[in-house]
């Protein structure tokens, strides 16, 4: 079982709307969207696609994604119990988002509207995360005027500092992550993932990673 699918990365030249189920195709579409947001260092910009990925709801922007084109490979926990995706380095900037309006993360905390970086950590194995998700990878997410240097690499208190102050919440922010399997058939497809939640499926080099774009997990 593995995060990834091992595929060519290719680009998405035109707007690109995904095809689902009529009866819930007008709540979640994607359009593909070029340009960085404001706010981003020099050094952020460099390692960041500027094809973003643009979640809709009822027609409406709700979040655009922003990915690496290479993510930093240098993790030795892949394959480990819940972690899928743990060849990538702990910490490591994997992409930046901005929510339009209020957006709720896995754990059901609101997040003011504004441009964030995503971190990717690995949840603990313990009996306060029990149940929250069948993975552990997920992205912890920050405020990107405080994440200015895509190769500075955290320890785990800083981290969670950083991701608890966007959340103003004593737990950080976090997005969850998710397995596919399915073939994407361009840089980015809207999915259900295997809880039925709206999952953005984003080529990034040669791997495809799943990002839980609306849905929750079971709390404890």
């Amino acid at each position: 079982m593995t995060v990834w699918a091992r595929r060519p990365f290719s680009v998405l030249l035109v707007a690109m709307v995904v095809q689902v189920a009529p009866a819930i195709a007008e709540d979640f579409g994607l359009e593909t969207i070029e340009g960085l947001p404001e706010g981003l260092s020099e050094a952020v910009q460099a390692v960041l696609s500027p094809q973003g990925h643009r979640v809709t709801k009822a027609g409406a922007p709700m979040a655009d994604y922003w990915f690496r084109t290479e993510l930093p490979l240098e993790g030795q926990s892949e394959g480990v119990f819940g972690i899928e995706m743990g060849a990538v380095t702990a910490s490591a900037l994997v992409g930046v988002v901005r929510f339009h309006d209020t957006w709720i993360d896995y754990r059901e905390t609101d997040l003011a509207p504004g441009v964030y970086s995503l971190r990717y950590w690995i949840q603990p194995a313990d009996g306060d995360h029990m149940g929250v998700s069948e993975y552990r990878d997920f992205l912890l997410v920050l405020s990107a005027p405080e994440d200015q240097d895509p190769a500075q690499l955290f320890e785990e208190d800083p981290l969670l500092e950083l991701s608890q102050r966007a959340s103003e919440r004593v737990h950080p922010a976090v997005v969850g992550v998710f397995p596919i399997y399915d073939d994407v058939e361009a840089s980015a497809s809207l999915l259900m993932n295997e809880i039925d939640q709206w999952t953005l499926a984003v080529t990034i080099g040669d791997r495809v990673i799943g990002v839980v774009v609306d849905g929750h997990g079971d709390l404890p």
